[in-house]
């Protein structure tokens, strides 16, 4: 578990003991969709090697994938029989859940091709060790690709085709803030299976019909758990959640990020930052929600492909027009836009904030710069000027 240390570093706010200020859900926008935990009935027990054996079916079944260490970090590895090195208990991967769904690169379509064949249908995958996070960011991308009127017909397919078995978080990032965004260090829902650590094994929630089919067809690999084991789940979520609140108390907001941002839209801040940012985009490449995209056709076996990539708005030409125009030429400009998509047109949009509290783009900033600090700066900021009405995001500068 990370050891929490009770020095700041320099520029860092610091720690306060009121857990009332903490964000919650209620924060997020007016008409944002209830949610009810998926996984509310007493859950299963299923033991480690009784895990395996259930793992090893899917793997026949399917592509398995499950979080493997490398140094210090975590990235998805596919499993096929040695199943030693698997860390379900750890914190979220390095790469965002998005990319199996959201291919990073996809083939979209061939064209004009000699001898052209139908491609049959993908092997379904089970991704194992997601975490609430993660299951957070695949809710928004649902809403963004799969409802509406114009559905994204190669999102839908994969999320389709797909089992996802995910865990809590016993372990955190010290860049993790899921608290603050409403969210715990354990999945509540948007999952196939949940699994719990505790002695012995493992409890599992079933969230969904593809879970309850998966444990009603290996009935034998499970049993009812003890009261035992459901109070050390209790005790440990409650531990857990309890540690990441104390990790990030120092960035609690007394406003919602939503109300902070529109306050501060014009504030100085941004600038600062900007003078930081190198326009890399390594912020949205691991970002499990940022779902911009660049279509392109090229050559491929004799005919064409289109061919679609993930694309960012940091970068200068992402909003430049045919005539050469640009309504944000300057980095400072691209800069807010990210934090203005998040936190101004997803909820407004989808219902939810367009950031789960992952830490991944804290970690891939080569500047540093820190999502909750650039918040609590703009709330700081706010609290050295005059009170004034939130502006909106089309009436900006941005």
């Amino acid at each position: 578990m990370h050891e929490l240390s009770g020095s700041q570093e320099a520029g860092r706010p610091q720690r306060r003991d009121a857990e009332a200020d903490m964000t919650t859900p209620g924060h997020v926008a007016s008409g944002a969709k209830a949610r009810t935990p998926a996984g509310a009935a007493t859950p299963l027990f299923v033991s480690h090697s009784n895990l395996e054996k259930l793992l090893r079916q899917r793997a026949r079944e399917s592509i398995l994938y499950a979080p493997t260490r490398y140094g210090d970090a975590l990235h998805y590895r596919r499993f096929e029989s040695d199943y030693e090195g698997i860390v379900l208990d750890g914190a979220r991967t390095v790469e965002p859940i998005k990319s199996f769904f959201f291919k990073a690169r996809e083939r979209l379509a061939r064209y004009f091709a000699p001898g052209q064949r139908e491609e049959g249908p993908a092997k379904s995958i089970t991704i194992v060790g997601a975490k609430a996070c993660d299951l957070r960011s695949l809710e928004l991308l649902d809403r963004v690709f799969g409802e509406g009127v114009f559905k994204e017909p190669l999102y839908v397919a994969s999320r389709r085709n797909n089992l996802v078995i995910s865990t809590d978080c016993a372990q955190y990032a010290d860049t993790c803030f899921c608290n603050l965004m409403g969210l715990q260090p354990y999945p509540r829902d948007g999952f196939d299976l949940n699994l719990s650590a505790v002695s012995g094994g493992y409890l599992v929630d079933v969230g969904s019909s593809k879970g309850r089919e998966l444990v009603e067809g290996n009935e034998a690999l499970f049993s009812p758990p003890s009261e035992g084991q459901l109070e050390e789940r209790g005790q440990a979520r409650a531990k857990a959640l309890a540690q990441l609140r104390r990790h990030n108390e120092a960035y609690a907001l007394e406003q919602p990020f939503q109300e902070v941002l529109l306050r501060g839209l014009r504030a100085p801040v941004w600038e600062a930052l900007a003078g930081r940012c190198v326009g890399c985009a390594a912020c949205e490449m691991v970002c499990p929600t940022c779902h911009c995209f660049l279509i392109y056709d090229q050559e491929s076996d004799g005919g064409f492909e289109k061919v679609r990539v993930w694309d960012s708005c940091h970068y200068p030409g992402f909003a430049r027009t045919a005539g050469g125009g640009n309504p944000r030429p300057l980095l400072s400009e691209r800069f807010k836009n990210r934090f203005v998509h998040k936190f101004d047109f997803s909820p407004n949009n989808y219902g939810m904030y367009g950031c789960t509290g992952c830490g991944r783009c804290i970690e891939a900033c080569p500047a540093g710069i820190d999502i909750r600090q650039v918040f609590y700066d703009l709330a700081a900021a706010q609290k050295e000027s005059l009170d004034r009405e939130p502006i909106r995001a089309a009436e900006s500068d941005r």
